[in-house]
């Protein structure tokens, strides 16, 4: 045994098993995690360290298979401890399942076990431990009248009370309904993400459509399609209704250049003021009379 390993003689986890018709063949002993004592250590650990070790202890081949005595009858630290010959109740294997816990599985129990094991309302295991409480070795479990370990839902601390089938399945319960409101929760929000996403698609198609409306009066050509007719096109159908459009709007300039005009107007202006004599000015007048009227 490892120096810093203490023994333990927990005092006991209900056995409402037992008050089956038929007697079980597992018990889980402690859950995995921290399971509160009340006593020394103040808590009981299951961990990765324990699975290991119990692995170890399983695999020597020594105590692979642990008993199931009356009340710590078999253990020799304990006072209750009765020496050979003595009757014991079962022997079982012990066993950690990582995120479940302890057990002592593939149960056999001896006739004296099948006679009187319903007599006793708790289970107390004698486990080995480090001094954070992490259990490191299971070497018997007991069943005694009194106790319990706290904080465990699979065996309750009363016997004639507890269910624990009926424990489990409320546990599952409320697991399946806080799953069925997260379910709810996500749905809402991709319900959500869709109506937006809808509603940027709508505001980007509206958008297509009128910029493709203004290209095409900018370049002269008029669509004949009411505002309805026009919802039902994509933007894609719209641009193509519109590049068969001929121009219909003529964009060439349709009045007079003025900047050509006020050009030439200064060239005859200039030539009739260089003339000097009142004479050749008339002339030049008379001969272009239009281009200086308008």
């Amino acid at each position: 045994m490892d120096k810093q390993e203490r023994i333990t003689f927990l005092s006991g986890i209900s056995n409402a098993a037992l008050a089956a018709g038929e007697l079980p063949t597992e018990l889980l002993l402690l859950a995995w995690g921290d399971n509160p004592t009340g006593a020394t250590p103040p808590v009981a650990r299951v961990n990765e360290r324990t699975l290991a070790a119990i692995r170890e202890q399983v695999a020597g081949g020594v105590f692979d298979r642990v008993v199931v005595d009356f009340e710590h009858a078999s253990s020799k630290a304990h006072p209750n401890y009765q020496p050979p010959p003595r009757k014991h109740a079962a022997y079982g294997r012990p066993e950690v399942r990582e995120g479940q816990g302890l057990f002592l599985a593939a149960i056999e129990w001896t006739p004296a076990g099948r006679e009187f094991a319903r007599e006793y309302a708790d289970l107390s295991p004698s486990i080995y431990h480090q001094p954070d409480g992490t259990v490191t070795r299971l070497f018997a479990v007991a069943l005694c009248p009194n106790g319990a370990v706290k904080g465990l839902s699979f065996f309750a601390a009363d016997a004639a009370q507890s269910n624990p089938t009926e424990t489990r399945m409320d546990e599952l319960k409320a697991l399946i309904q806080a799953l069925d409101a997260r379910i709810v929760a996500l749905e809402a929000k991709i319900k959500d993400a869709e109506t937006a996403q809808a509603d940027m698609s709508a505001q980007l198609t509206r958008h297509s459509r009128q910029a493709i409306l203004r290209d095409a009066s900018r370049d002269g050509k008029v669509v004949n399609l009411d505002a309805s007719a026009i919802e039902k096109l994509t933007p894609s159908e719209l641009q193509a209704h519109v590049d068969k459009i001929a121009v219909t709007v003529p964009l060439g300039r349709q009045t007079a250049n003025r900047e050509a005009a006020s050009a030439a107007g200064e060239t005859l202006l200039a030539q009739y003021n260089a003339l000097s004599k009142p004479a050749e000015r008339a002339a030049f007048f008379q001969a272009h009379r239009k281009d200086f009227v308008g």
